[in-house]
């Protein structure tokens, strides 16, 4: 798990859980490319945090920060 925070779409920042993995592979042509893939967040602190997932307002914001913290790490 790796602590990111999210902007809510009410407004706000709000600090998650996110699981997931980083993946570098190549396309087709041979180009190197880089995406995040079973991106899913976690509410924190809940015990039973696998079962309450965070609906993403902005998926490509939230895999950009993940992608962030897992590489810098």
């Amino acid at each position: 798990m790796t602590t990111i925070t999210l902007q809510m779409k009410a407004g706000g920042q709000m600090v998650v859980e996110a699981d997931g993995r980083c993946v570098h592979d190549k396309s087709g042509s041979g180009e190197p490319v880089q995406y995040v893939e079973d991106l899913t967040c976690f509410w924190p602190g809940k015990q039973n945090r696998r079962e309450i997932p965070v609906h993403l307002y902005n998926v490509e914001k939230a895999e950009e920060d993940f992608w962030c913290a897992t590489t810098q790490s």
